[in-house]
């Protein structure tokens, strides 16, 4: 449960402590956590992916563990708790997965495209030779739609991340004095949006696998709601940092905010979304709308962009609009209506396997669109955690590239939380798709 040291010393030997082990005095066993290596002020509590803050609630979730515990009992009672603080909520039991999550067969199909995903961007990112991120911020500066977003020569990541020694780099140099920096310490927050697959992925393994110190923020639809709320001052609890796919980060950048690059994460795929009526015999779009999910430059707009650049789309036949991400959905759902769009993973996926649609380039490279860690100037400031974050992010990023076993445990995680299942299925729609009309195989 607690790993051991690099020295390989057991870490729960070091944490919990024993108070008459094996009774040879009267009185009980009492097991004890060592307050000197973890002070009581560094534990945090989640329920359900959830922060609990409230001592009322700490104190019910105690009495009901006690319950637990006292009666012997092997099944787990629901917890009777209530929150009173903002942005905190609980019901009486765990509610169990909305479809398609709650359906095994559904989950296998997922979990192979969840896991096919992340192990592609993974790959096709690469951050740790300096020659190939180089490469990638050349590429899109020199996209017309992004530098139409920016003024000048833009950095894309930090002086610190450009300085790390070649060790670090791969991740290799790992102190136990630099990592601790993550884990006792307060957590780092970081928004993310449902697309985001590959860098939840990297962040869960850091966070549930190594027990570093971070919050996932699951607050925001799109990466132009994270620079809206940032550009307006509207967060509605302080960030560490986020994660903006190019579109949203040349916005940010266009600002004037306390946040700057860190670091490249793993790209989002994209692919163009329609339904076989529509798609000509040369795999084109003929007519109709397309539909982008913002009315400001987003990552699909970009998208839309560059394949009107290279004539895979014929812009003068075709119109465009904007929905929300769910409203898509609703429009996909009607093969009648001539409407086509173009999303990130894993929404695209979700129309294709519920929804019938078919994707026109599934395999284009030219659909992969890159990320971009953001961190708060505050955070920024401390150069020891940013830099032990830094390294920790490529030393995960590898793991799971060279584990896939370590990456099935991981998209399995991801695949287990409610936060983030309720986000990603609110976002794109999945309340929309009438699932009893739904089979497999679709």
């Amino acid at each position: 449960m607690f790993g051991i040291s690099y020295d390989g010393e057991c870490g729960a030997r070091k944490l919990i402590q024993r108070i008459n082990p094996e009774q040879k005095r009267p009185g009980p066993v009492t097991v004890l956590v060592n307050s000197q290596l973890l002070p009581p002020s560094n534990v945090v509590v989640y329920v359900n992916d959830q922060l609990v803050r409230s001592p009322e609630v700490l104190n019910l979730l105690i009495e009901n563990i006690s319950g637990q515990l006292a009666d012997g009992s092997e099944e787990r009672k629901s917890a009777v708790v209530r929150y009173d603080a903002p942005y905190e909520s609980m019901t009486l039991e765990t509610p169990p997965l909305p479809a398609p999550f709650n359906d095994e067969a559904w989950r296998a199909t997922l979990r192979e495209a969840f896991t096919r995903e992340i192990s592609t961007m993974l790959r096709q990112t690469n951050i740790f030779s300096e020659k190939a991120v180089r490469r990638t911020i050349e590429r899109v500066r020199k996209n017309p739609s992004f530098s139409k977003l920016t003024k000048g020569e833009i950095e894309f990541i930090s002086t610190l991340d450009e300085q790390l020694l070649r060790a670090d780099r791969i991740g290799q140099l790992r102190t136990e004095e630099m990592f601790a920096l993550l884990i006792d310490s307060p957590a780092i927050r970081i928004a993310v949006t449902p697309a985001q697959v590959s860098t939840i992925a990297i962040l869960t393994y850091l966070r549930d696998f190594e027990g570093k110190n971070i919050e996932l923020v699951y607050d925001y639809s799109l990466g132009t709601d994270i620079v809206e709320s940032i550009s307006k001052k509207s967060i509605p609890a302080p960030l560490d940092g986020c994660v903006l796919t190019i579109a949203s980060a040349g916005r940010l950048l266009g600002y004037n905010t306390p946040f700057q690059p860190l670091l490249l994460m793993p790209g989002i795929s994209h692919q163009v979304v329609s339904h076989e009526k529509h798609i000509n015999g040369n795999g084109l779009l003929e007519s109709g709308t397309v539909l982008l999910v913002s009315d400001e430059p987003s990552t699909p707009s970009f998208v839309f962009d560059d394949l009107v650049r290279h004539k895979l789309i014929q812009k003068e036949r075709l119109k465009t609009d904007w929905m929300h991400p769910f409203e898509v959905t609703e429009s996909m759902l009607d093969e009648n209506n001539n409407t086509h769009t173009i999303l990130g993973f894993p929404h695209y996926e979700f129309l294709r396997l519920f929804a019938g649609c078919e994707l026109l380039a599934p395999d284009s490279p030219m659909l992969i669109r890159e990320a971009i860690l953001f961190v708060s100037s505050q955070f920024a400031a401390d150069h020891r955690r940013i830099r032990a974050l830094d390294i920790a992010i490529r030393t995960a990023w590898l793991t799971l590239l060279e584990q896939p076993e370590v990456l099935d445990r991981v998209v399995e995680k991801v695949l287990d939380s409610p936060l983030y299942i309720r986000h990603v299925g609110r976002t794109c729609g999945l309340f929309q798709i009438p699932w009893a009309e739904v089979k497999h195989g679709n």
